[in-house]
């Protein structure tokens, strides 16, 4: 905490995202989503669902780290992925850096 009782955000950390509902930030999952699809070979391919949560953080761009809950072509059972996307908006750039299964817990 700063002196003035305000929380000082740490320099590059994560933050979470206020609205997962807003319509960039399901844009970013629907393209992290289709990235893994692309890069699948082989595997079954998902259909997005949802954004459950999600973070965001400044890096010579923005990082966005979602949790997605999608299914496969096969299966109706949506499971939950973490996605990494790091987009820089003014270069209209976008690149998933990390698609990853959720564990389960019981």
């Amino acid at each position: 905490m700063a002196e003035n009782g305000h929380r000082v955000a740490l320099v590059g950390g994560y933050q979470p995202i206020k609205d997962i509902n807003d319509p960039h930030v399901k844009e970013i999952a629907e393209f992290a989503v289709s990235e893994y699809n692309k890069q699948a070979q082989g595997k079954k391919k998902l259909v997005f669902q949802s954004v459950i949560c999600g973070e965001t953080q400044v890096v010579a761009g923005v990082n966005f780290r979602l949790v997605i809950s999608a299914t496969t072509t096969a299966t109706a059972i949506g499971e939950k992925y973490v996605a990494v996307v790091w987009e820089k908006s003014w270069e209209n750039f976008r690149q998933l850096t990390s698609f990853r299964k959720l564990a389960k817990t019981n």
